[in-house]
């Protein structure tokens, strides 16, 4: 990482690398006064800003002069640096006090170099074990700042505060996506809080800070299946847009997001898992219980759950005439499997119940 200086090459910004890497304050100060400012956060030929020649030096007072100007702690050099930034080189030296500078101005200590190693990774490597102390007490605090926040914006979910929501996610800058896809303790994420609640704009401003559509772990429940199961439909269209593929997620009790309107009588969410468009790369060819028919589902219609029940039976079972006559009245389009010997009309086009209990040719 040192083969090769600032001095070696000329760059907008070598100046600064000079000033950083010599630990000249005064330079540095007259240059940022005197125009370089644009250059901060310049890098070299390696990638390196200014901040990584002042890392390797040790109690470097160009440091704190350089981030108080604003230079950004957190810029990874190029693959001959191998992807190192100013913390990386700062605990591969050892250099404690420019690691605690660092940290105070929010250098990000989850980064990982070309190597995938983080900074405690390297000073632990060195063996420079006063750094890896700082790092993991920065570490710790860092996780409990970001389990307290998560738990508000919980509340806040919970709760139906938009504005709450709204404010706490903001505050965070790059550690809301971070947060917002936390389960701490095994709990459900915050969007599938906010799914459960049922409140459309907080789901809507989850997703616009990054929460994905992850499952629980265990019990494998998604965000889009306890909004089928609460019956928000608006909240489940908004799911399918983002997140198709979750149609196909099953439960730990084998039950799909088809099954959680059944469960609950939910007769509009459930047409709409049958009529959204689905995008052709979740589509999935099923053959009819004749095995004469094949036609394209993203899910299986007949799907039957770990106790061997699909959503005709749970439907017959609930008496909700209202779900029987949606899935007995649902088609698809099918094809006839060339393979079989019978006659057809001119189109070879079928209709296949969506129960796979009748065929009927198409107008």
């Amino acid at each position: 990482m040192l083969d090769s200086s600032p001095e070696d090459e000329d760059f907008p910004g070598r100046l600064l690398h000079q000033a950083a890497l010599w630990d000249n304050t005064e330079l540095l100060e007259d240059l940022l006064e005197g125009g370089q400012q644009n250059f901060l956060n310049s890098q070299d030929s390696w990638g390196r800003t200014p901040l990584h020649a002042a890392a390797i030096t040790e109690n470097s007072k160009c440091l704190e002069v350089l981030l108080n100007a604003g230079a950004d702690p957190n810029i990874q050099c190029g693959p001959r640096g191998e992807s190192k930034t100013p913390l990386h080189l700062a605990a591969l030296h050892g250099h404690c006090r420019n690691v605690s500078t660092l940290l105070q101005h929010n250098a990000n200590i989850l980064l990982r170099d070309l190597n995938g190693m983080t900074a405690i990774d390297l000073a632990d490597n060195a063996g420079h074990s006063k750094c890896v102390h700082v790092l993991k007490e920065a570490a710790d605090s860092k996780e409990k700042t970001r389990l307290d926040i998560h738990s508000s914006i919980r509340d806040a979910c919970s709760h139906g505060d938009v504005r709450s929501v709204q404010q706490l996610l903001l505050s965070l800058r790059d550690d809301a996506e971070l947060i917002v896809n936390m389960s701490p303790s095994g709990a459900n994420t915050l969007l599938f809080t906010a799914c459960q609640v049922g409140n459309k704009e907080i789901v809507k401003i989850l997703l616009e800070h990054g929460a994905d559509g992850r499952y629980h772990s265990v019990t494998k429940y998604s965000p889009l299946y306890i909004a089928c199961y609460h019956g928000h439909r608006d909240i489940v269209e908004l799911l399918l847009l983002k997140f198709p593929e979750l149609v196909q997620q099953h439960t730990v009790e084998r039950w799909l997001p088809i099954h959680a309107c059944c469960i609950n009588g939910h007769v509009s969410v459930l047409e709409l898992l049958f009529q959204f468009p689905y995008p052709a790369h979740i589509m999935k060819k099923y053959r009819d219980s004749t095995d004469q028919w094949e036609y394209y589902m993203p899910f299986d219609i007949n799907e039957r759950d770990a106790t061997g029940q699909n959503i005709l039976y749970v439907s017959a079972l609930l008496g909700n005439k209202k779900l029987l006559d949606v899935i007995l009245k649902f088609r698809v389009r099918a094809t006839r499997i060339s393979h079989l010997e019978v006659q057809f009309p001119s189109d070879n086009r079928y209709i296949v119940s969506a129960t796979s209990s009748k065929t009927e040719p198409t107008n």
